[in-house]
């Protein structure tokens, strides 16, 4: 079931965000607090990536 949400979100790039917060209150109730700030950081760069990704593809859709 999780995993057609995310491939149905998938379809549309705007929405990736959502999987990623979708991923992120999941993985949230499996993390501890010496994990958690790791996992926010690693959040926060794949979060950067792909708003950079965006702007380099928008114009190419």
């Amino acid at each position: 079931m999780i995993k057609l949400i995310i491939n149905i979100l998938y379809l549309d790039k705007k929405i990736i965000v959502i999987k990623y917060f979708i991923l992120f209150k999941f993985i949230m109730r499996y993390l501890n607090l010496n994990n958690l700030k790791i996992f926010i950081i690693s959040f926060y760069k794949q979060l950067v990536e792909y708003k950079s990704w965006l702007l380099l593809t928008k114009f190419n859709f």
